[in-house]
């Protein structure tokens, strides 16, 4: 027998008595971002986040207003403001233009009754020659001329000291109630209106103005005795 060296022994499997490697331990997940607080004026700024990154700046102000003022340009999912209804011009022109003649129309009614009221108003004590209608004489007045039988307009009152031609001495309510007709009320009137003996030998004669049916419409119901000086 012959001696031989021993076999080499076969090379151990790997990763048995192969030293390890040390690995590094993984880097643990960034935290979740949080928006930083904005600095205020004077104030250094905020550092930066854990995971390195610069943080993003904050987001913009709204725009600035009056106080308690909010801007109502921001809408909700699935809703928008409702368009503004059509302008109805022609409802409103209408109404506009019924004002207008409302008011004309009580400006007219009213302009129609001062008048009235001017024409007829008691035209109490005066100082000298005035023009005045014959609704505004009462008793106590004296007139400068004396009119024509017929339908009354104008006359001048003077004071009774002047010359004048009649006086008015007296007036008769004829009442409340329907227009009882131009010869009755004359007739009424004439047989209230009487001169006494003495007047009638002074040459005083007398004269009734009455009403007329329009006047009395109007509210007249006065009937006037006048005095005439006939001489």
């Amino acid at each position: 027998m012959t001696d031989q060296p021993p076999a080499p022994a076969p090379p151990p499997p790997p990763g048995d008595d192969r030293p390890s490697t040390p690995v590094p331990p993984a880097p643990a997940p960034p935290p979740p971002w949080t928006a930083p607080v904005p600095a205020t004026p004077g104030q250094a700024p905020p550092p930066p986040t854990p995971s390195g990154r610069a943080p993003l700046p904050p987001p913009p102000a709204p725009s600035a207003g009056p106080a308690g003022y909010y801007p109502q340009e921001a809408y909700y999912a699935g809703w928008a403001p409702a368009s503004a209804p059509p302008r109805r011009r022609g409802r409103r022109a209408l109404a506009v233009t019924l004002v207008v003649v409302l008011v004309a129309a009580v400006l007219g009614g009213g302009g129609v009754v001062l008048g009235t009221w001017l024409q007829t108003r008691p035209l109490g004590d005066v100082t000298g020659p005035t023009s005045a209608t014959s609704r505004q004489v009462r008793a106590g007045h004296c007139l400068a001329e004396l009119p024509d039988d017929g339908t009354l307009g104008r006359v001048t009152v003077v004071p009774c000291d002047d010359p004048h031609d009649a006086e008015v001495v007296g007036q008769l309510d004829l009442g409340e109630g329907a227009w009882p007709g131009a010869d009755k009320v004359r007739r009424r009137a004439e047989a209230w209106c009487e001169m006494d003996a003495a007047e009638t030998e002074a040459g005083l004669r007398p004269v009734v103005w009455t009403p007329t049916e329009r006047s009395w419409a109007q509210g007249d119901r006065l009937a006037l005795c006048l005095a005439w000086d006939a001489g």
